[in-house]
Formats: structure tokens, C-alpha cells, sequence
């Protein structure tokens, strides 16, 4: 299969059109890592994001099989799924 790129807008653009979900998944795509990871502490997101507010966002991640996410007492992880696998 052959990806189309495209000439996107912004990031800071993008972010005034996007909801929640959006500007959380664009907060963890900044910040992931070579294996398509992020792990961060609450206390770390907590300087960018409600604990609730963003639990929820990877919920919604989570069943839209855009990640896997697994949340601790004092951190969480999210892997982003593979994008060959994204249809």
C-alpha cells in the first residue's frame, strides 16, 4: 500500500480545531520515543493535563486501536500501534 503524504497545517494551528482527544494524542506523538512509546509520571502530566481529563482521552485511544495504554499508581505508558496495522 503506497501513503499519500500531505501538506498539513500547523501543529499550532491544528491544535485550535482539534478536540481533547486530538491535542492528547498530538501531545503523545510529540513525545514518544524510537519504539513508538511514551511513559510519563501524573506528576509530570500534570503540568499539561487533568488525570481524569487525559484518562479518558486514552480510553478513547484505546478503542479507536490507535494505542495500547496501561496506567500505574504513579505513571502511565502508551504505545502507539504499529501504523502498517491502521487501516
Amino acid at each position: 500500500m503506497t501513503r499519500k503524504t500531505i501538506d498539513l497545517p500547523p501543529i499550532r494551528l491544528l491544535c485550535k480545531i482539534l478536540d481533547v482527544k486530538g491535542k492528547i494524542f498530538l501531545f503523545l506523538w510529540e513525545r514518544r520515543d524510537k519504539h513508538d512509546r511514551v511513559e510519563m509520571t501524573w506528576k509530570e502530566l500534570s503540568e499539561y493535563y487533568n488525570k481524569n481529563k487525559f484518562k479518558t482521552a486514552l480510553r478513547y485511544l484505546g478503542d479507536a486501536d490507535l494505542i495500547f495504554w496501561w496506567v500505574y499508581e504513579d505513571r502511565f505508558a502508551v504505545e502507539f500501534i504499529n501504523l502498517d496495522e491502521v487501516e
